[in-house]
């Protein structure tokens, strides 16, 4: 044995199949996970059967057959959403996209965000798929592209409220609360007192209770005599059912200024609730 010579390449290609962790795919392969879909459906686990199609995609996709690639992908994503995680899901949504299937890869990415209602990627997808003829958003769409590559998180601030400014002006409400949303994720530096009340006081309105009460309470904290905020954050603990926290609020206004019409009818209708949870 060692007087004989090795053939170094082929010697390398066969050390590369035995011992790497890629799968290797080939049309037998996708045979092979066809019967095993097979046999699991069978035994009615519909999480395997998700995890399998995903693979049975993945073999496609190597294989250079995006026919059936889209078509085990599209099985994978009508299991139920626990049975494949959210880095799988927005794999095949990237591959979709690539494919023009845009509109499987909205639907998934509107699924995604009910799960993970920050998750960037598919914000950003929801943004893409779902273009704005204006041209002023989609200007501002590619701003924040360029934002994010700089990772300028003041720039990208400003940019998002201002996208949410836009979409308002097209009467796209729920565009607009993603929009601002984000903005309100980030650094607030770039935006004032005013600018983020004003945020936080239509998110609050369209019912996004936690974004909106968050935000408040930083400004609070920011500006802790500011009477203004105090109401606003009392009512939208009201809506929430946060009956304690409301009253806090609402009695440090009334302290200082105890005659507040507007707190003095929050006050009653506190008491009008707590008295019908007693």
């Amino acid at each position: 044995m060692l007087g004989k010579k090795i053939n170094l390449p082929l010697y390398l290609i066969f050390c590369f199949f035995c011992f790497s962790n890629y799968p290797i795919y080939s049309d037998e392969n996708s045979d092979l996970l066809e019967k095993k879909i097979k046999v699991v459906m069978r035994q009615g686990s519909r999480k395997k059967m998700s995890v399998l199609y995903k693979e049975l995609g993945d073999c496609y996709v190597q294989n250079k057959n995006p026919v059936k690639a889209i078509e085990a992908y599209q099985k994978a994503l009508s299991f139920p959403f626990e049975s494949l995680n959210v880095d799988k899901r927005l794999e095949i949504v990237r591959y979709l996209v690539s494919q023009r299937e845009n509109r499987t890869a909205l639907l998934e990415v509107e699924k995604i965000l009910v799960h993970d209602p920050y998750n960037a990627e598919s914000l950003q997808y929801k943004f893409q798929l779902n273009p704005v003829k204006n041209t002023v958003s989609a200007q501002y769409l590619e701003e924040i592209s360029l934002a994010k590559k700089d990772n300028n998180q003041n720039k990208l601030t400003r940019l998002y409220k201002e996208l949410g400014d836009s979409y308002l002006d097209l009467n796209k409400k729920e565009e607009a609360i993603e929009a601002y949303e984000m903005a309100l994720a980030r650094p607030a530096i770039s935006l004032t007192l005013p600018e983020r009340f004003k945020l936080a006081d239509f998110l609050g309105e369209q019912g996004r209770y936690t974004s909106s009460i968050a935000e408040l309470k930083k400004l609070i904290q920011a500006d802790s005599n500011n009477l203004k905020i105090k109401i606003k954050l009392a009512s939208f603990l009201i809506a929430n059912k946060k009956f304690d926290e409301a009253e806090k609020y609402i009695n440090e206004v009334l302290d200082i200024d105890p005659k507040r019409q507007e707190a003095l009818c929050i006050k009653e209708n506190l008491l009008k609730l707590t008295e019908k949870n007693e």
